[in-house]
């Protein structure tokens, strides 16, 4: 996670850390993780992607999309470029996040339904849904 290196916000006592990558690799479980967030506040939280086996061996990645709400065409702000001009380019609106959510709707639909012979597989159990 990145606590504040491109919004400059972020809780005083990590100021050193501000514009590093902190990795959480010390966790009991999903609770735990959230809790460190929650301490941090970071501006941005990326998952690992690789497929372990039962001795950290990595066997593959997952595929992930990162659908930002501060890239769509806002009818109110105006395009990325236009708000990068005003420095307004790392913030979005509720219009632009909801925009962005539909869409990611939209993707999983497409990518679900377009090849019902394609597999999906779950990271926990290998199975097919």
């Amino acid at each position: 996670m990145i606590i504040g290196r491109h919004t400059k916000i972020f809780p005083l006592e990590y100021a050193e850390d501000a514009s590093t990558t902190i990795l959480i690799d010390e966790y009991k479980d999903l609770h735990d993780v959230k809790r460190q967030i929650i301490e941090f506040l970071p501006e941005s939280v990326y998952c690992d992607r690789n497929v372990y086996d039962k001795n950290r061996n990595v066997q593959g990645q997952e595929l992930a999309f990162d659908i930002d709400p501060e890239n769509f065409m806002c009818p109110i702000h105006g395009t990325l470029e236009e708000k990068m001009k005003r420095q307004q380019g790392l913030i979005f609106c509720k219009f632009e996040f909801m925009m962005a959510r539909d869409e990611t709707y939209r993707l999983f639909e497409k990518l679900l339904l377009s090849n019902k012979d394609s597999l999906f597989w779950s990271r926990f159990s290998h199975t097919r849904f």
